[in-house]
């Protein structure tokens, strides 16, 4: 079972096997109020016969935090199994922007730091994991993350609204500039 928040996916139950292999994919809508919350992969033994095998048996489960996936885009995991003593998983999860429903089609920010002549917008591509970011630190997330933008690693202080290259003394201030819809 794959859960974000109250949003959950189910795979097929694979029968009489200690090390099963389901090689699926599951979909789960989300929006800005996921992005502080854990994706959860937890593991269950069926029971068929409830009246004697009683209810289903909790396997154990991995978490992986939203803005790590957010980071990246995507993520793999090949983990032991968290609240038990033995067990691993192997999961493969990634984002997918959709033009309804979940994600806006037209970004409503731009991010910009500062330069000596005013300001000077981060990198075309890095500018939605920017704000995926940034409203995931607004629903609890890390406020402070690493994101590459062009050829460039750069750390973000969303709280301080700043920004360090890598490996860079030189801090600068960052600024979402909201974009008007029309």
């Amino acid at each position: 079972v794959v859960t974000v928040g109250l949003q959950s996916a189910q795979t097929h139950v694979i029968e009489d096997n200690l090390n099963p292999t389901w090689n699926c994919t599951l979909s789960l809508p989300l929006n800005n109020s996921h992005f502080g919350q854990d994706v959860e992969f937890s593991v269950w033994d069926k029971d068929f016969v409830r009246t004697t095998q009683g209810s289903d048996d909790f396997l154990g489960r991995l978490r992986l935090p939203m803005a790590k996936l957010l980071q990246k885009r995507a993520a793999e995991l090949n983990q032991r199994l968290e609240d038990t003593s033995k067990g691993e998983l192997h999961v493969k999860a990634w984002l997918e922007h959709e033009t309804q429903g979940g994600y806006p089609s037209t970004p409503s920010a731009v991010w910009e730091f500062e330069v000596k002549a005013g300001f000077e917008s981060f990198d075309p591509s890095s500018q939605k994991v920017l704000e995926d970011l940034y409203q995931a630190s607004l629903a609890g997330g890390a406020p402070s993350v690493k994101i590459r933008s062009g050829s460039v690693e750069v750390w973000v202080d969303f709280r301080a609204m700043t920004q360090q290259v890598v490996g860079g003394t030189r801090t600068r201030p960052i600024r979402r500039r909201a974009i008007r819809q029309s």
